[in-house]
């Protein structure tokens, strides 16, 4: 398989299976993954604080992965030009 180029804007990288495992059944919480280095996330700062909201679909109420404000990553709009 061929990488089709360009720049990766995200990078996630999984020191520890186990953890990271539990935080997708819920274990245990996202920040402390990353505090405890199970987790590392590089690139977009933007990016690396919306990951953990794009899995949350469907979780119970008491289920820790909901608990994440969703943010959406939103690229930078060129500029418009006003009427004359």
């Amino acid at each position: 398989m061929k990488h089709p180029g360009g720049e990766e804007d995200l990078i996630v990288v999984v020191n520890d299976p186990v953890a990271f495992a539990r935080w997708h059944m819920g274990e245990i919480e996202w920040r402390d993954a990353l505090r405890a280095g199970a987790i590392e996330v590089k690139g977009s700062r933007a990016l690396a604080r919306a990951l953990p909201t794009w899995n949350r679909r469907g979780f119970a109420d008491d289920d820790p992965r909901g608990r994440f404000e969703a943010t959406r990553y939103q690229p930078a709009q060129e500029p418009t030009a006003s009427p004359a």
